[in-house]
């Protein structure tokens, strides 16, 4: 489709750049079971939603984890491309990302989605039959080290958007920090889907769930969200921390 095709060239020019723009340094070698085996440079892609785009960030370009993780983490030769687009949902990733993976064959890609089906309440087994099928297409039977991190707690994916005319308690709940118990509920159901897809496939969880329930107040897990449901850029910056621990 024209969607596709254009992508697929903004995709090639982000090659260009990303391949002349790494200032990261060389230690550690490609990721495991990640690295080419033809001499070509490692291929990472990100795939995911606002948050992987860095919607809300001043400055995305730089700021974005996934250029963070970029810049800080991987090989020096690694071309980088960021295929997320913001209001993704699994679904759409399987439609409009995942051809991009197939015409790029990264060995290395990201996935950070969810988002989009929470705030739409989409069953956490619809959310898992969708997230499998991607995972397992961007494996490439085992070719491709995937790494999906799973949905933390608190206002991030439950966002107030600006203007909304939801309930005006849940609203200041939120805002103030507090989760409903049912929402909790159902970013369990999502997170206990993210295992066992990662399990099934061979997959990678990056725990940004877990990291955020151990953090103590004041750190970059504790202030990962604006009150809005935007990533900070302190929270930007840790969460490219724990995809390359994951690494």
């Amino acid at each position: 489709t024209a969607t596709i095709s254009l992508a697929v060239v903004a995709a090639a020019a982000a090659v260009l750049i990303g391949a002349c723009s790494n200032g990261g340094g060389d230690a550690g070698g490609p990721p495991p079971g990640a690295g080419p085996t033809d001499g070509a440079a490692p291929v990472y892609l990100a795939i995911g939603s606002d948050e992987t785009v860095g919607v809300g960030l001043d400055r995305p370009t730089v700021e974005a984890w996934p250029q963070v993780l970029y810049r800080t983490a991987l090989p020096r030769e690694t071309v980088f491309v960021n295929g997320a687009t913001p209001g993704t949902s699994v679904a759409d990733a399987l439609d409009e990302q995942l051809p991009l993976a197939r015409e790029l064959e990264p060995t290395l890609v990201t996935v950070w989605l969810g988002r989009v089906e929470f705030n739409a309440t989409v069953p956490a087994a619809t959310f898992e039959r969708q997230l499998s099928e991607l995972v397992r297409a961007l494996r490439r039977g085992g070719r491709t080290e995937v790494l999906v991190a799973n949905l933390p707690p608190g206002g991030l994916f439950v966002r107030v958007p600006v203007g909304s005319a939801g309930p005006e308690a849940l609203a200041d709940d939120i805002l103030a920090g507090i989760v409903p118990p049912e929402h909790t509920a159902r970013i369990q159901a999502y997170n206990d889907a993210i295992d066992r897809v990662a399990r099934a496939e061979g997959a990678r969880v990056v725990d940004l769930h877990g990291a955020a329930v151990a953090a103590e107040d004041g750190s970059p897990e504790a202030t990962l969200a604006s009150p809005i449901g935007r990533i900070t850029p302190a929270g930007s910056a840790r969460v490219a921390e724990l995809f390359a621990d994951a690494l």
